[in-house]
């Protein structure tokens, strides 16, 4: 099927290029285009083992199919910007957060086993949003920013001195 990535050479690339995915899907007209677009670069941050084994197991007919779900899944809450995006810009900024503990790390493991793998490192991933109003609107002037920091509910996760995207952790 084609799998996913190589991997990242550190945690805070994986966490830079799932920004701008973030952004680059902001900048889109959310359309299924935007949203396989999205999920592919989201596969390429994963693993190949978990990339085929979900696949597989998951029954999709192609990575295109695969992509576009998982683009859909998570862009499509994105898509609730859409009106703003009339009046401001928003950008998305993901860093690194806290080091991702024992149980934690355990966790992932536990799921990774069942590819083969084996993460001795990670890092959950932290957004700020910032919005910037591009006119005034509703008392407030162009050019006023606010910013808002939320988890991304995934993790850079090292395995073999790769790092790759990890969902499902808080």
């Amino acid at each position: 099927f084609g799998g996913g990535g190589a991997g990242e050479s550190s945690a805070t690339a994986v966490a830079d290029k799932l920004g701008g995915l973030y952004n680059d899907l902001l900048q889109s007209d959310f359309d299924s285009d935007a949203f396989e677009s999205f999920g592919s670069g989201m596969l390429n941050l994963y693993p190949d083992e978990v990339v085929d084994g979900q696949l597989e197991s998951m029954g999709y007919d192609s990575r295109e199919d695969f992509s576009e779900t998982l683009g859909q899944n998570y862009g499509y809450g994105m898509s609730y910007y859409s009106d703003a995006l009339s009046y401001m810009t928003i950008e998305i900024d993901v860093t690194l957060g806290d080091k991702l503990d024992g149980s934690r790390l355990y966790n992932v493991n536990t799921y990774l086993e069942q590819y083969g793998l084996e993460a001795t490192d990670g890092y959950l991933l932290e957004a700020t949003l910032t919005g910037t109003l591009t006119e005034d609107y509703n008392g407030f002037s162009a050019g006023e920013q606010q910013s808002q920091e939320t988890s991304t509910g995934m993790a850079a996760i090292e395995i073999d001195g790769r790092w790759y995207l990890y969902e499902g952790v808080y």
